[in-house]
């Protein structure tokens, strides 16, 4: 890990426990933890989150952490944002979900799958 910072690994692994037990609070604490830590969460970190949100049925919130992402200088991959437009869709978020969809093709560069692919 970077800087002599602790791995990120422990902490995403909790963060998944967390969500499929349904203590997605827990989850989105540790976000906060880990910087206090010294451990940097990254975009499996972000990941994992999302995904614990959208099992908990906390599909409003999502978006917030894309947010956050965007505040810490990560970037979100393509497995992110399939996360987020799924999580969309649950709600009808059909707009919001077109965007993210938008973006998503943006960074998906040649090479890489990409956001079509997974859906």
């Amino acid at each position: 890990s970077k800087e002599g910072g602790q791995s990120p690994a422990p902490y995403t692994m909790l963060i998944d426990a967390y969500g499929r037990v349904g203590m997605w609070e827990h989850a989105s604490r540790l976000i906060d933890k880990m910087t206090n830590s010294n451990a940097q969460p990254n975009v499996i970190t972000y990941n994992a989150l999302i995904s614990t949100l959208d099992r908990c049925g906390k599909t409003h919130q999502v978006l917030n952490v894309l947010g956050d992402m965007k505040k810490r200088g990560i970037e979100p991959d393509s497995i992110t944002y399939t996360a987020l437009i799924k999580s969309c869709a649950k709600t009808a978020s059909w707009e919001i979900a077109l965007d993210l969809l938008m973006r998503a093709r943006e960074v998906s560069g040649e090479g890489k799958v990409g956001v079509d692919t997974i859906l």
